[in-house]
């Protein structure tokens, strides 16, 4: 655990940096790092391929509806914050679920997308986006 949490640290503040440069001062190898986030992606999509698989038949756009709730859920919940985007799939995953329950299942995705705009016209930055205070001199 003590590894895994000086990673951790060490992680953070090379993400706190402005460019490679930083990180490799702190001894990153830009070309490594972003070699294993690459792989990390890859084993998490061939992981979620291997659940979808079954439930529906591969085709080139198996994944583009997924691609889309869930940059639609990041949107809703604010793209400035991780907690927001969780939220906001939150939110996709009750209205859909009570849309499915209380109306007809094709109702599903026009609700959701009609939530999108609701939330694009009303909170532009998303739920959960709060504005930074601008002090002037």
């Amino acid at each position: 655990m003590d590894v895994l949490n000086a990673g951790g640290d060490r992680h953070r503040d090379v993400c706190q940096c402005d460019g490679p440069g930083c990180g490799t001062a702190d001894g990153y190898l830009a070309e490594q790092m972003g070699l294993l986030v690459f792989s990390i992606a890859a084993a998490l999509a061939a992981a979620a391929g291997s659940v979808l698989a079954p439930l529906r038949l591969p085709d080139a756009t198996i994944g583009v509806a997924l691609g889309l709730k869930g940059f639609t859920a990041a949107v809703i919940g604010g793209l400035a914050s991780r907690a927001g985007a969780a939220a906001g799939g939150v939110v996709i995953g009750l209205v859909e679920a009570y849309a499915t329950g209380y109306l007809s299942s094709e109702y599903r995705d026009t609700l959701t997308y009609g939530l999108l705009l609701v939330v694009l016209l009303i909170r532009s930055g998303g739920l959960l986006h709060w504005r930074a205070e601008v002090s002037r001199v």
